[in-house]
Parts: C-alpha cells; sequence; structure tokens
C-alpha cells in the first residue's frame, strides 16, 4: 500500500497539550495533566513521520498472530517506504508534476480490467484490507505521480537494445521448462478480525459441511460460491480465471496437484481464512517464440533496470538530506 499524506500539524507532533481549558484568566490547568498526541519517528529534512503514520499504513499487512518479529520487519519496511516517499515529495513539487482525477479513474478502471473485477467487488477487497475507498483512490493518484516521475528521472534514461532482449530471451528458453497453467475457482470463508479459537473452528465446521456439499454435488460448486464464498470473485462463482501453477499461495498450489480437471480439494486453512478449491483445467505451456515473447521481455527488463537506478537515485537523494530515525521498530 502507498504512503498516505501527513494529516496532522507539525506544530503538534510529538508534544503535549493541556488537557483542561481555564474557565477564566485565574484558573489554569495543571502543569502535570497532559495528553500525548503523537510521537515522532523520523524527520525527513524539514517533514516528518510520526508513529501514527506508520501504523496505519502497516495496518492492511498486519497478519494475525503475528510474531513481533514479523511486526518489527513490518514497521522497518513500511519506514523505510516512507522516508523514500518524502525524498520523493521534494522532487514531485520541483517537477511540477500533477495527475488529474480523469488519469486516476483510468487507472482505476485498467486494475478493474486485470483483475476482471466490477467496481463493487474493488471496494469490497479494499474496505476487507481496513482502508477507504477514498484513501485507495488517493493512494492510487499518489502512486501515477511517482511514476509520472520515476519515469522523468529514472525510465528515460533507460535504453533496451534488440541484442539485450535475444540474450534475456535465450537465457530463459536454456532455465526455463515447460510451465503449468491452472484454472480455478474457489470458496473462502474468512476469519474475521481478531476471531477467536472458537469462532475459527466454527469456520472451520462450516467449511467441511460446504466441502461436503460441493463434493457430492461438484457442478454446484459456483452457485454455492456466489452464496457463501467472501472472496472478491464470489460474484463470478469463485472463478480466479488461468494461472501459473507457480503464482499461486504455496498451500492452495500444494492442494491442487494431485487434483483433476473437475475434482475438488479438501479445505485449505491460511491466515485469512479457510480455501476450498476446484481445479476447473490444467495444460502444458511451452517456450514462446522471440517475436512472441519481445514485448514482454522488454518490459521486464525495462522494469528490472529501472528498479536498479531507482536504488541508486534513492541512494542519492538520502546522501543529499538530513534523515533522522528517532525511535527503532522494536520500540513502536
Amino acid at each position: 500500500m502507498s504512503i498516505s499524506p501527513l494529516l496532522l500539524l507539525a506544530s503538534v507532533l510529538g508534544t503535549t497539550v493541556s488537557q483542561a481549558g481555564a474557565s477564566s484568566s485565574t484558573t489554569k490547568a495543571p502543569k502535570d495533566r497532559r495528553v500525548l498526541l503523537d510521537q515522532l519517528v523520523a524527520t525527513v529534512d524539514n517533514h516528518v513521520i510520526t508513529l501514527s503514520e506508520v501504523q496505519k499504513n502497516a495496518r492492511p499487512f498486519l497478519a494475525q498472530n503475528q510474531t513481533t518479529k514479523r511486526r518489527n520487519k513490518l514497521y522497518e519496511d513500511v519506514l523505510e517506504q516512507l522516508i523514500n516517499e518524502k525524498l520523493l515529495e521534494k522532487q514531485i513539487t520541483e517537477a511540477d508534476i500533477n495527475v488529474s482525477e480523469g488519469e486516476v479513474q483510468a487507472a482505476i478502471e485498467d486494475i478493474l480490467r486485470q483483475n476482471r473485477l466490477t467496481p463493487d467487488q474493488l471496494q469490497e477487497a479494499v474496505v476487507s484490507r481496513g482502508i477507504t475507498y477514498e484513501d485507495y483512490k488517493h493512494d492510487v493518484k499518489k502512486q501515477l505521480v511517482q511514476l509520472k516521475l520515476i519515469d522523468l528521472k529514472v525510465r528515460s534514461k533507460i535504453v533496451i537494445t534488440e541484442e539485450d532482449l535475444r540474450a534475456e530471451y535465450e537465457s530463459r528458453v536454456r532455465a526455463e521448462s515447460a510451465k503449468t497453467k491452472v484454472s480455478i475457482s474457489h470458496i473462502l470463508l474468512r476469519f474475521g478480525d481478531n476471531a477467536t479459537d472458537e469462532e475459527k473452528q466454527r469456520i472451520e465446521e462450516q467449511a467441511e459441511d460446504v466441502r461436503r456439499l460441493v463434493g457430492e454435488q461438484p457442478e454446484s460448486f459456483g452457485e454455492v460460491a456466489k452464496e457463501l464464498s467472501q472472496g472478491p470473485t464470489a460474484a463470478k462463482g469463485g472463478s480466479l480465471g488461468e494461472l501459473d501453477e507457480l503464482e499461486l499461495l504455496p498451500a492452495l498450489a500444494a492442494a491442487i496437484h494431485s487434483l483433476e480437471p473437475g475434482q475438488i480439494s479438501n479445505p485449505v486453512v491460511t491466515p485469512n481464512g479457510i480455501h476450498i478449491v476446484k481445479l476447473d483445467q490444467r495444460r502444458q505451456e511451452g517456450a514462446q517464440s522471440f517475436e512472441q515473447m519481445a514485448g514482454l521481455l522488454r518490459r521486464e527488463l525495462q522494469q528490472q533496470r529501472s528498479d536498479d537506478q531507482m536504488k541508486v537515485w534513492l541512494n542519492e537523494l538520502r546522501r543529499d538530506s538530513a534523515i533522522n530515525i528517532l525511535k527503532s521498530p522494536d520500540k513502536m
């Protein structure tokens, strides 16, 4: 998730204020009755990063029963992202980069098309991650602004030659064997936020009942998914379309590995809930010709080199900026 802008005034960050106001000029609040509004975590030149910012941006990625070590690593990554965004904000202002509402809407429509979602399904998926749809649109706009900056400062300076493409193609053809593509559908029964062991047990029992139902009537899988699944593709009968088997969650890949098309897996427990997966189709995909792959190779090489150059550029920006980390992740 992208980092949201500062919401608190710098004048009150990391400071305290009186709890009680004076009823007259002669009545004063006790000096020791003060409340901490927010805590400073880091500063980037004259910009501040607060604890509430780190926590807000980490919230969608916090898993249930997450270990302290994993949570600290998440906070560390989010803080690094916030620092990078503060560095980019100055560059964006200097370059006078803007994004229109039409560009934001076009990007969201592209997201809907690529993920085969309706607007309502996208909003449901966004809210399920703990953020509002307006915050999501704001994040999309911020990402578009950053992409324009990266195009200007990084991508425009990268050149991919024909020789680069052919070398990458030969490397992949030698290294890759035929890929397996799978078309699957699933029914997802979510664990609620902070679900108790008893609640999880109840959902596991429900999943067993659903598995028995679709096992006895496999042709009903799509209708049952529409009625009971809590995933974003429920309205499409739970269909996830065709995917590279290697891109699946390891637990889901293992669950369908021995299935034949038309068969249904046993319930698969994941941190977010329980999946019941139906294998619709499996096929092998061999290597494509250079002409078929040239466009994809160009995009991937462009992205890879952009990522590498972006790291170099961010390091230069960091070197030229005053960055102070005031609170380590294990203290957040």
